[in-house]
């Protein structure tokens, strides 16, 4: 297509790109591991079994996929531009979808993908009150991704030809993936969002009749939690409607925006922790663990919990250490305004 850009062009700006948000994700990384494993913020349930953390976890295995694929996209040029030797000169090497380091390039992009969506769905899954009725279809969806996925890999290992990604046995796989991708992403954020609204008001309704001066820390606490995940999920869904958008086109500049998104995937994951971790205090980390009072907010509002009464148990119980921070919030927030019975103060 006319003003399409050069694949040997494509494939250096590709990891020019991939290297800078490379190094954008190694420092979100790192802030993300002094949080998760350093930090007095971090609740106390958490605090015990850092290495175990989900989030540790899952951060972990992002960055390990995205050193992996800046690493196959140095092997890649080194392969076409420095040892290949055969027809075609570096196109010739590029344009082989067959070849290795082409496959294990769709696969880390794909298997980034999901994971970022398996995460999404988790979240949706604690916020929605953990209902089947909820995950069951966006789970559905993500198999079709997986599906969709293992059949291009299938069919990039087989075909033996000089062709690109939007090679017509393989186009309708890559795009179906990407429009799963994309409606996955909106459903699963738009519930998120609208769970803790609910969340928001009736905490909010409940407040201004009991405790008046304490509407605004909780609007501004769950405003704030909103505001992360619609920021996050309009990053990441941005930047793969951009891929998607370009791939449609034909240009071979989706290499080296593909690149970039599979560090965004990982930098996005790593901002929200940091964010959402950032403004506890050690003094209601303590709280936590003492069982005598709940954090309902990030800033210095406080529910107090009766020690004397068992109710507290099913309150300091959202906080363990398998539940996603959004769902901690948003359960709180829920116990709170249902139980107002069960809220003996406010303490400064």
């Amino acid at each position: 297509m006319a003003g399409n850009l050069p694949l040997d062009v494509a494939h250096i700006l590709a990891l020019f790109l991939g290297a800078i948000f490379y190094g954008l994700h190694v420092v979100a990384f790192g802030t993300c591991i002094m949080v998760l494993l350093f930090s007095d913020r971090v609740p106390f349930g958490e605090r015990r079994h850092r290495a175990l953390n989900p989030f540790l976890i899952v951060s972990v295995t992002l960055f390990l996929i995205a050193t992996f694929d800046i690493a196959l996209a140095l092997q890649h040029n080194l392969d076409a531009f420095v040892w290949y030797k055969g027809p075609g000169g570096p196109k010739g090497e590029f344009l082989d979808i067959s070849y290795w380091g082409n496959v294990l390039k769709t696969m880390t992009y794909s298997i980034q993908a999901l994971i970022a969506d398996s995460v999404l769905i988790y979240r949706c899954y604690v916020v929605c009150d953990r209902q089947w009725m909820v995950v069951v279809p966006l789970s559905a969806i993500a198999l079709g991704c997986l599906t969709c996925s293992v059949i291009s890999w299938v069919i990039e290992f087989s075909i033996h030809t000089n062709a690109l990604l939007n090679a017509p046995r393989v186009a309708p796989f890559i795009r179906t993936q990407f429009c799963l991708t994309l409606i996955l992403n909106v459903i699963a954020t738009s519930l998120i969002v609208f769970k803790i609204y609910r969340i928001q008001r009736n905490s909010a309704d409940f407040l201004m009749t009991s405790m008046p001066t304490s509407t605004d820390r909780v609007r501004g606490s769950l405003s704030r939690a909103m505001r992360i995940i619609i920021e996050s999920g309009a990053i990441y869904t941005s930047a793969t409607l951009v891929v998607f958008i370009i791939y449609l086109s034909g240009n071979n500049a989706q290499y080296a925006v593909a690149n970039c998104v599979v560090q965004i995937i990982g930098i996005v994951f790593d901002l929200m922790i940091v964010r959402l971790y950032r403004d506890r205090s050690p003094a209601q980390t303590h709280d936590i663990a003492t069982g005598h009072t709940v954090v309902l907010t990030s800033g210095p509002m406080r529910f107090a919990a009766n020690p004397m009464k068992s109710e507290i148990t099913p309150l300091q119980s959202r906080f363990s250490h398998d539940e996603s921070i959004i769902g901690g919030i948003s359960g709180v927030a829920r116990s709170v305004a249902s139980r107002n019975e069960e809220s003996a103060a406010i303490l400064p």
